[in-house]
């Protein structure tokens, strides 16, 4: 699996390429989240944007969190804790719930961290 992190400090990232080895990925996110090698999610100043292994594209904005899982299944939350499913380039589908964080084990099945700091499932996993 492709392992992203970003600096707290600065919100550079950087990618995981083998034992003690980080390469720098352009740009900078406060949140990200891997759908493949070279297929990123990043949150950045409220905005969501979309790499693809060469260059990042805004998709959305007045988001705060992103996760995505490997069936490229992309859900995001914004402060509010609405959950969103990305869709396409500003194209989000409105999914059950309220939640801080949600992240997607497959579509239609997420964990997450509720406005309550509890963890929650929602679908069959």
């Amino acid at each position: 699996g492709t392992v992203l992190v970003t600096n707290s400090s600065n919100g550079s990232i950087w990618k995981y390429v083998s034992d003690n080895n980080w390469a720098s990925v352009p740009g900078s996110a406060s949140v990200v989240a891997v759908v493949g090698n070279n297929n990123y999610f990043a949150v950045s100043s409220g905005n969501l944007w979309h790499y693809n292994g060469s260059s990042w594209t805004q998709v959305g904005s007045n988001l705060a969190y992103v996760r995505a899982a490997s069936d490229g299944t992309v859900l995001v939350t914004n402060s509010s804790g609405q959950i969103w499913q990305y869709v396409s380039p500003y194209n989000f589908v409105q999914v059950p719930g309220t939640m801080l964080i949600a992240a997607p084990v497959k579509a239609n099945s997420y964990f997450g961290m509720g406005t309550d700091y509890n963890v929650y499932s929602y679908g069959s996993h």
